[in-house]
């Protein structure tokens, strides 16, 4: 028999999910293991970085 924190260890991340439910349970939080994770974080704050320009007319779209 295979020891079950082994089979955890040699999983590959690309199986485990984006999202993970919160440990309280109130919500959901990025699983940081996953590179795509970086990459949504990124995302969101650039977009929110833009709107924030665009309202100060920093920057004109």
């Amino acid at each position: 028999m295979s020891n079950p924190e082994e089979e955890n260890q040699s999983k590959p991340a690309a199986k485990e999910p984006i999202f993970l439910e919160r440990g309280d349970g109130l919500g959901w939080t990025l699983n940081f293991d996953r590179p795509v994770s970086y990459v949504i974080l990124l995302g969101i704050l650039g977009v929110s970085l833009v709107i924030c320009l665009y309202a100060a007319g920093v920057i004109k779209l």
